[in-house]
């Protein structure tokens, strides 16, 4: 069989129906990239994401699977909100190969985002923890 146009477009629909059978029967959500090909064959990227998953435990996962938990300290979760110099910021995406500043976070004002160190995340939440104590 040679592979042209057309072979190809029959064999995008045959996948795509069989991904869809796998994402009923596991939940997983898998899809079908760009498909390069010649006359003798072609390659595809096929990406796959579980659903059902809160965005804190996807972040934990992400993060263990980078070995994020390397540096400074335990993970600081997705969605963590924090103030320091009376500004605002929540945790919103981490840098595993960021040795210094593996995390980066978001004004909750002006949603610029920032990166910044572990220390000083857990810091601030420290000091907020005493000023509430007192």
């Amino acid at each position: 069989m040679e592979i042209s146009k057309s072979t190809i477009n029959k064999i995008k629909a045959e996948l795509d129906a069989a991904l869809a059978a796998f994402t009923e029967k596991t939940g997983i959500t898998a899809e079908i990239g760009t498909i390069s090909y010649n006359a003798n064959g072609f390659t595809c990227r096929i990406t796959a994401t579980a659903e059902g998953l809160s965005e804190e435990k996807q972040f934990q996962i992400n993060a263990r699977k980078n070995r994020a938990l390397a540096f400074d300290g335990p993970i600081i979760p997705y969605g963590t909100i924090f103030r320091t110099d009376d500004h605002e910021y929540m945790v919103c995406g981490i840098f595993p190969q960021g040795k210094s500043y593996p995390y980066q976070i978001r004004d909750t004002a002006t949603g610029k985002t920032y990166k910044a160190s572990g220390l000083m995340i857990r810091h601030s939440l420290g000091k907020e923890a005493k000023d509430k104590a007192i």
